[in-house]
């Protein structure tokens, strides 16, 4: 998530720094804090006060923040220590955001008023977990261009080659869905942000989950209809031909990858 594009760096006794979008000149933002062993010793201990004094937790806002994937990201950010910002309409109920989350109410549709909610604030990170249309990420883009230091767009791994031609899928991989309009919007939205980085250095991250669930719900399009024909050993019918392949993940399983 550095707003330069440089990676972490490494500093005294192992720790990851990372600079901070909202710092100060010279001033670095603590990515992870210092081991409890720096403390024991007089000199180490002073250098940690030091560092510990300079540290301002990144700043990240989630577009969404409710969905299986999200909200599990959202828990995960706030146990981190990250100034979590969530930006959705505050309707949904059924995985409520953690107390310590800055809820920002807006339709993100709106750019009006999605600009209004922010305000003057600027991001280290800007995760849309709701985009799925080329007009949504260029609405992203027009919004954020110079407030993020990263823009993090959730793709699908659903855009991989279809019907694939050799296994394992790699990045790789073509992009090429003929069959599901879903996936082909996932796949626009990819090349409008590779276009963006190109032409303006507009910041971005891809990242292309597979089929998720938690808690509230069951990994199938079936429902229980799959975990019941499981349970008793029966046949059951696959969701695509026999040439295509699915993968599921629990929304809590990739949470330490996606926010790390």
């Amino acid at each position: 998530m550095h707003p330069a594009g440089r990676g972490p760096v490494e500093a005294a006794d192992g720790v990851v720094v990372r600079p901070g979008r909202r710092s100060r000149p010279g001033q670095l933002t603590v990515a992870c804090r210092m081991p409890c062993r720096a403390k024991s010793h007089p000199m180490r201990a002073a250098r940690f006060h030091d560092m510990e004094e300079e540290m301002t937790p990144i700043e990240v806002l989630f577009i969404g923040g409710t969905g299986e994937i999200s909200a599990a990201c959202s828990q995960r950010a706030v146990e981190l220590g990250m100034n979590l910002h969530v930006l959705n309409r505050g309707r949904a109920s059924l995985r409520p955001l953690p107390p310590e989350v800055k809820l920002l109410t807006a339709d993100v549709r709106d750019p009006e008023a999605t600009r209004a909610a922010i305000g003057g604030r600027e991001f280290d990170a800007v995760v849309d977990f709701v985009a799925f249309t080329p007009e949504h990420v260029q609405a992203d883009i027009d919004v954020f261009s110079g407030r993020t230091g990263q823009y993090v767009f959730i793709g699908s791994a659903s855009a991989y080659q279809t019907p694939l031609a050799r296994l394992p899928i790699t990045e790789s991989t073509p992009l090429r869905n003929p069959v599901w309009p879903y996936s082909q919007a996932k796949i626009a939205c990819e090349e409008l942000l590779v276009r963006a980085y190109r032409e303006t250095a507009f910041p971005a991250t891809i990242v292309r989950p597979s089929h998720t669930y938690d808690r509230t719900q069951v990994p199938y399009d079936t429902g229980w209809t799959m975990i019941d024909r499981r349970r008793s050993r029966s046949p059951a019918v696959p969701a695509r031909s026999s040439t295509g392949t699915t993968r599921t993940r629990r929304a809590g399983g990739s949470t330490r990858a996606w926010t790390s």
